[in-house]
């Protein structure tokens, strides 16, 4: 009796902490990432966002359009923002609210798509993520696609893949898609695969609702297309390089796999590969075995709607990808350039695992995808320093400095960064010339013949010595 009470008293015990699960896991990545936020230096792209929105939103809108060129959405909102306050751990805070509601919104994804499993598992592989935690402690404008690509999905659950849809959610659905698109072009890929999975699932009405909704999205985006021509023109073609459909296929694999089960060092890629292998063959063996169920009308709940068209948004937009790596190469192709397919690829995985209907094989994944994750944040950002360090250079410079040394710094858009945090008695001097903010064009941090220093070299105050 005695072990009957103990076990019907824990029982209840973790029951009723069962709704305290997500809001811990939502408060330990936020004090991860407030504590990242505050202590990491800035690089050149956060550097670019920081001159773009400090000037007011008139600026914003013509440098986002002209310089940056994005979309304008985030710089116009960040703008804002930044009017309470310039600092560049504020400016942050607007990336790490985004994927804290993100995260929030990723609780009712998985209500919605994994209705008998506890939505903390899926959020623990999303929240501690690295590239979720990257796009978190960065001003640029993936965290906000990270939200808009969450609620998109919930919308288009609650409006168009529900028994009973909503039309609110249907409404809320075309706001986001026309926020969506005014926030990085590549969210466009995601409004075609839902199209796409409802033509999977044989919703013709659905269809033909989304596609009117559609239809508004396209026009109130119309007046964008001019500038769309700008930005991918001639001074983008540096970027430019052409891959074959094989390269292609094998870098939107590889950026699948990172998502997945981020690797921290070498020795992780081997194991990682070979756990992926055992699931490779995994996959195929369930898969089989139900859709030969499905076909002899047994067990026909396995393969849900909601499954299929997990399945079938994942897969769109990876072709897509696949399309944009073959005819502008991977340049254009970072891993926070495609996180529109970071959640469309988690919770296709999670899926995938929910089909063996076998919670120990749930619990393993998600304790194996932790363990990389974790390792890869570890070595990440082990160091406590982005990409330059700009912070930890600009205390050597002012600790080595004599008056009168001119200080190069190649290439100009690192000197962006490094201003933010130099204080001391010299100037610098970018090369190969000075930075232009009317315009983005790679050749301008080319540096092309000795002359160029010379002429950096005269415009610079002081004498001759240089650092």
């Amino acid at each position: 009796m005695s072990r009957t009470r103990e076990r019907s008293t824990s029982s209840v015990a973790l029951k009723s902490a069962q709704p305290l699960l997500v809001p811990l896991l939502l408060l330990l990545h936020l004090l991860l990432t407030l504590s990242l936020a505050y202590k990491l230096n800035i690089w050149v792209d956060e550097a670019f966002s920081l001159g773009t929105t400090e000037r007011g939103v008139g600026y914003g809108l013509r440098q986002a359009l002209n310089f940056e060129l994005q979309a304008p959405l985030y710089f116009l909102l960040l703008s804002l923002w930044r009017k309470i306050n310039s600092s560049i751990f504020f400016a942050r805070l607007f990336s790490v609210a985004c994927v804290g509601l993100a995260i929030q919104v990723t609780a009712q994804l998985a209500r919605r798509f994994f209705r008998d499993v506890h939505p903390a598992w899926f959020v623990a592989a999303v929240a501690f993520n690295p590239l979720v935690i990257i796009v978190a402690v960065d001003v640029r404008l993936y965290a906000l696609v990270l939200l808009l690509t969450a609620l998109l999905l919930l919308a288009f659950h609650d409006g168009y893949l529900s028994e009973t849809p909503s039309r609110r959610a249907q409404v809320c659905y075309v706001v986001l898609a026309l926020a969506a698109l005014y926030t990085q072009y590549y969210m466009g890929f995601l409004l075609v695969a839902n199209a796409c999975a409802l033509c999977a699932l044989k919703r013709w009405r659905a269809l033909v609702e989304y596609l009117v909704g559609m239809v508004a999205v396209g026009l109130c985006f119309a007046p964008m297309l001019p500038f769309i021509r700008y930005q991918m023109s001639a001074h983008t073609a540096p970027m430019q390089n052409r891959e074959t459909w094989f390269e292609g296929f094998k870098f939107v694999t590889w950026r699948m796999k990172d998502y997945v089960l981020p690797p921290g060092w070498d020795f992780s890629l081997v194991v990682r590969s070979w756990i992926l292998r055992l699931c490779y063959l995994g996959t195929l063996v369930l898969l089989g075995y139900r859709f030969a169920l499905y076909l002899l009308h047994k067990k026909r709940h396995i393969l849900t709607p909601e499954f299929i068209a997990l399945w079938t948004i994942t897969l769109v937009v990876t072709l897509f990808f696949l399309f944009t790596a073959r005819l502008s190469g991977e340049m254009l192709l970072q891993i926070r350039h495609t996180i529109v397919l970071f959640l469309p690829v988690n919770l296709a995985v999670f899926a995938l695992v929910r089909l063996a209907e076998n919670r120990r094989v749930l619990y393993v994944w998600v304790c194996l995808v932790l363990l990389f994750s974790l390792t890869a944040l570890f070595e990440h950002y082990r160091p406590l320093a982005k990409y330059g360090d700009w912070q930890r250079v600009a205390a050597y410079l002012m600790s080595e400095e004599q008056p009168g040394q001119a200080i190069l710094v190649f290439h100009a858009g690192a000197a962006l960064p490094l201003e933010r945090y130099y204080a001391g008695r010299n100037a610098l001097v970018p090369l190969p010339r000075e930075n232009t903010f009317e315009r983005f064009d790679f050749h301008d941090y080319v540096l092309r013949d000795e002359r160029e220093i010379t002429a950096a070299l005269e415009r610079a105050p002081g004498d001759d010595e240089t650092i």
